[in-house]
């Protein structure tokens, strides 16, 4: 269900892929939850009005979700 990078047009920043593939875990915890971590940005398992780089979400460290990933950045 994962796309190959570079599989759409970029946006206006040059960058490839960045709503819609997979959600996204970040590092930041999740204000009020214990053990949680922000999730951000939407997958192809969500609702159009969801799949934004504005969706955040607060997940417990430990869920696996199908539609839920990390983005791995290579700085050339």
């Amino acid at each position: 269900w994962v796309t190959a990078a570079k599989s759409f047009t970029a946006n206006t920043w040059g960058l490839y892929n960045m709503i819609g593939n997979a959600e996204e875990w970040t590092a930041s915890p999740y204000a009020g939850q214990d053990k949680a971590y922000v999730v951000k940005g939407g997958s192809w398992f969500d609702m159009p009005e969801d799949a934004t780089s504005a969706g955040r979400w607060g997940y417990d460290e430990h869920i696996r979700l199908p539609d839920l990933g990390f983005r791995v950045i290579i700085e050339e």
